[in-house]
């Protein structure tokens, strides 16, 4: 039986004081159980606007937004974003600490996108941080079917911070830690989730009539060693 990631995320404790390291703990941002730095959300976020291109009057849609943090820091850079989400928990903090009037959460599970409408239309590009580790093959292949049916013809989705099943030892990077994981693997509790094979997604593209290449986050992001980006999109 695989780990319950769904649950996971729904359950996660709620913010307090709702303050910058409160809000990285939230959604795992962290280093050793400590919150990462500031700067590397800054570092996530110029990645994520140069790699889609986003401009001052791009529509962007969120999928998995977790609380929000990095909605609303792509927001403060674009026209409009939608967030999605289905953990009710992330979500009363999205929309208590990080609420903007151009900014709209939404409650959806990504495994299951079909019959959910994008509010208002008119949007151009897409992304996701840190949540294809919490589907599989089929569940992403759907969702990429969903935003081919639910985006313009032309558009771009960023998937960010994918566990990459070739660097698996750079995480694991002692005997002590694979073992570990080793182990967890078995009693279907893997740390991290799902790790992706690059032929995964490219098939998974392929199905839904998407053209998807490979980028390797900025060197200085703190999970660069073990995690690749993968940009999706149709012309």
């Amino acid at each position: 039986m695989s780990f319950d990631w769904k649950s996971y995320w729904a359950e996660r404790p709620p913010l307090r004081g709702g303050t910058l390291d409160e809000a990285l703990i939230q959604v795992g941002k962290t280093q050793l159980g400590k919150p990462v730095a500031a700067s590397q959300l800054d570092v996530l976020v110029a990645h994520v606007v140069e790699t889609l291109d986003l401009k001052r009057d791009s529509r962007g849609v969120d999928l998995g937004c977790g609380n929000g943090l990095v909605t609303h820091a792509l927001a403060a850079r674009i026209g409009y974003a939608v967030g999605f989400d289905y953990s009710p928990t992330l979500l009363e903090a999205a929309r208590l600490h990080f609420a903007e009037s151009n900014v709209a959460y939404r409650q959806a599970d990504l495994r299951q996108m079909g019959g959910v409408e994008l509010p208002g239309g008119g949007f151009d590009a897409a992304w996701s941080i840190e949540v294809l580790q919490n589907l599989d093959p089929d569940s992403l292949t759907r969702l990429l079917q969903w935003l081919a049916d639910a985006m313009p013809q032309r558009f771009r989705f960023l998937a960010s911070g994918i566990p990459d099943i070739r660097r698996i030892r750079a995480f694991y990077n002692t005997d002590e830690r694979w073992q570990r994981h080793l182990d967890n693997a078995r009693a279907g509790r893997e740390q991290i989730g799902y790790w992706w094979h690059t032929d995964e997604l490219a098939t998974a593209a392929g199905r839904a009539g998407l053209n998807v290449r490979f980028h390797r986050l900025p060197p200085e992001y703190y999970t660069a060693h073990y995690r690749i980006d993968a940009l999706f999109w149709r012309d």
